[in-house]
């Protein structure tokens, strides 16, 4: 690939060390050499340590320019310099340098050079700041994660109506450690190819875009999830036939593309992540899909390429909404038929009539790959041909056609037995022509079962319009209904959290557990969007007890604990299964597995799902973070804390879940929980978290 060919070359050249450089340093490891043997005064004790001070030159330049490896190098030179003092005496008939002096010269520089390299490394490591990673989307030439967010959400709203849609996520596998091992450059080097592979292979239709250091995105739009598995493998294999002086970068990678139970864009995001974390986790260098079992191995490449995108249906599945100007103008005619005469007659007399020219076959075998090449709209077929007769061919048709088709089948036939016309009628015939044929007859019943194509396609297309009509409808009302109560979440946490992050940290941790205990992704999102709302009641609560930094009264607990009563109110009675499943977390997210809770006092299992999983999320949230009433526990002591009341406060089996979550992300993510689609941007950065210490 021109790109990483190219990029290969500039990296060479940014390795080769300036001939000034060079010069500095082989002067700096000859004159320590060249005084020792010419004045021979120098040669021992604390004389010789100041004359080979000039050895460590090379370290401090070198290690500059390549970390450890630089470092290493000065080494061996001033190793080698120091050799060569005794050998140089010894042509020269000068007095060989003490032994022990040697030794402790030697011990010294490799010493000092291997401070000077711990030392070049460590401020290498603190020069790389998240800023500066996070302003690399100049580095690589790629959009930034707010283009990739809203480009995902456009093509969501074209895949909800009917279209292929599927997201790619790629990381480099082990950038922290090749960055601490052959320097930031190497590192930048490796993103930079990914970079450019993404962006020479990304089609203009979708986008490629960066997510964070090493982290990229692509959204294919139109492509199935077999399409978007080969472009992933051919990323992958690009990437890894790149050579450098470390080695190859490689990447891992997951893939997701939507289905029917898909219920939002950051669903998707989230499932080719949880692909992405599977392919890190088994080794790296290796492609997971999300709709694969976690036990199965990584994909190998796939064998069939995938169906183009530009022709979802391809041959009968024509484009939908085609306006006909007549069957004369459109109708496309295969004839089949073992006697070419017969087809040569046929082509001419509707090429007459005006038609577009008939596509002729005179071997039946080859009608399956014509129906699939082209858009067929009558099928003029023999009856008796040796090899596949025409009732063999009626009994396949329907395998080769998607099974909305109505393709109209026009029998031709010497045969005037009924019981034979019967039998075509029941394989699926619309109609006869008998040989001899007369021509005007012919071009009659071809133009009647056209017209009945057309308007057969006709009525199709107007299905289909009223059904992305209400498919648009049905996604704005969602979008609507969405948009308010996530609103209507922010007013109620308003008081007591300013931010408003509480709810979405809530609902974000909360839809992770769902997942992790195994729920349809449908009613996780369903739990993400619902989650927030936990707290909704307390909008009926007084800010002089919401507020209070001391200890409740009897009467204020009452008053606090009414929150979750007020909040099942203001959200039951609805025939919507969204607002149900907010009324129940609403009126029982404080409801405590061994019945000690409230409102109602309701355990174990009597206690809905959706209220348990929010339980854990919202206490883990609240009291790792601080309000005007409490300060905040480290998320590592707000972990034991939930651990501990498992079986007492919580449902055992979503303290699991909880864990599970735990051990893959680690407790930070768990305080500040990352959006799926934006990976470089948590839920509640640490200036406002109130985090101890942050």
């Amino acid at each position: 690939m021109p790109g990483a060919h190219q990029d290969s070359r500039s990296s060479g050249a940014e390795r080769r060390i300036p001939t000034r450089e060079l010069s500095v340093c082989a002067a700096a490891l000859a004159l320590p050499v060249t005084l020792s043997v010419l004045l021979p005064g120098t040669a021992s004790g604390s004389a010789a340590v100041l004359v080979w001070t000039p050895a460590l030159a090379p370290g401090f330049l070198l290690s500059q320019r390549g970390g450890w490896r630089g470092a290493m190098i000065a080494l061996a030179g001033a190793l080698g310099a120091l050799m060569s003092w005794p050998l140089l005496a010894a042509a020269l008939g000068r007095p060989s340098p003490p032994a022990p002096d040697v030794v402790a010269i030697a011990a010294l520089l490799t010493l000092m050079i291997l401070g000077i390299g711990v030392l070049a490394e460590r401020l290498g490591r603190e020069s790389q700041t998240p800023d500066e990673d996070a302003a690399g989307d100049d580095l690589v030439g790629l959009p930034g994660h707010e283009q990739a967010a809203a480009f995902l959400e456009a093509a969501w709203g074209r895949a909800v109506r009917g279209d292929d849609l599927a997201t790619v996520l790629f990381e480099v596998d082990d950038l922290e450690s090749l960055t601490a091992s052959h320097g930031r450059a190497a590192g930048q080097r490796a993103v930079r190819v990914l970079a450019e592979t993404l962006r020479d292979r990304t089609r203009q239709m979708d986008l490629s875009a960066r997510l964070g250091p090493g982290r990229f995105v692509s959204v294919l739009v139109g492509c199935p999830i077999e399409g978007a598995v080969e472009f992933a493998e051919l990323i992958r294999a690009r990437l890894s036939e790149q050579r450098f002086a470390w080695g190859s970068p490689t990447v891992s990678v997951g893939v997701s593309a939507i289905d029917p139970r898909t219920g939002s864009a950051d669903l998707l995001l989230a499932a080719a992540d949880r692909a992405l974390f599977r392919a890190r986790e088994s080794g790296g260098d290796r492609v997971y899909r999300a709709d694969r079992d976690a036990s199965e191995l990584a994909l190998e490449r796939p064998v069939a390429p995938p169906r183009p995108p530009s022709t979802p249906g391809g041959g009968m599945a024509a484009a939908v909404g085609a306006q006909w100007a007549g069957p004369r103008a459109a109708g496309k005619i295969v004839v089949v038929d073992d006697n070419p005469v017969i087809v040569s007659t046929l082509q001419r007399l509707f090429t007459r009539a005006g038609y577009a020219e008939p596509l002729g076959l005179t071997d039946p075998t080859q009608l399956r790959a014509c129906l699939e090449r082209n858009t067929v709209d009558l099928l003029i077929l023999d009856l008796h041909m040796p090899d596949l007769d025409g009732f063999q061919v009626l009994a396949q048709l329907a395998s080769w056609i998607p099974p909305e088709e109505y393709l109209p089948v026009l029998v031709l036939t010497g045969d005037q037995d009924p019981s034979v016309r019967r039998r075509a009628l029941a394989a699926g015939a619309k109609d006869f022509l008998a040989k001899p044929f007369d021509p005007a007859e012919a071009e009659a019943r071809a133009r009647t079962l056209l017209e009945t194509r057309l308007l057969t396609r006709r009525v199709a297309d107007q299905r289909d319009l009223l059904e992305r009509r209400v498919t648009e409808r049905t996604a704005e009302l969602e979008e609507t209904r969405s948009e308010i109560l996530s609103r209507l979440a922010l007013a109620g946490e308003y008081r007591d959290d300013v931010t408003g992050r509480h709810a979405d940290r809530v609902g974000i941790l909360a839809a992770e557990l769902a997942a992790e205990l195994g729920l349809d992704p449908t009613e996780v999102d369903l739990i993400r969007r619902t989650a927030p709302m936990h707290d909704i009641g307390k909008i009926g609560v007084p800010d002089a007890v919401l507020r209070k930094p001391g200890q409740l009264t009897p009467d204020e607990y009452a008053l606090m604990q009414s929150h979750t009563s007020i909040g099942a109110q203001i959200l039951g009675g609805s025939r919507h299964r969204i607002l149900q499943v907010a009324a129940e977390i609403a009126g029982a997210h404080h409801e405590l597995w061994d019945g000690r809770g409230y409102p109602r006092g309701l355990s174990g299992d009597a206690i809905p799902l959706a209220a348990r999983i929010v339980a854990v999320a919202d206490t883990f949230d609240t009291i790792a973070h601080s309000r005007p009433y409490k300060d905040a526990l480290a998320p590592e002591r707000a972990v034991q804390e939930i651990l501990r009341c498992s079986g007492t406060h919580f449902d055992p089996r979503v303290v699991g879940a909880f864990e599970a979550v735990l051990a893959r992300v680690g407790p930070d993510w768990l305080f500040a929980p990352v959006d799926p689609a934006d990976a470089s941007r948590d839920t509640m950065p640490d200036t406002m978290s109130g985090r101890p210490g942050g």
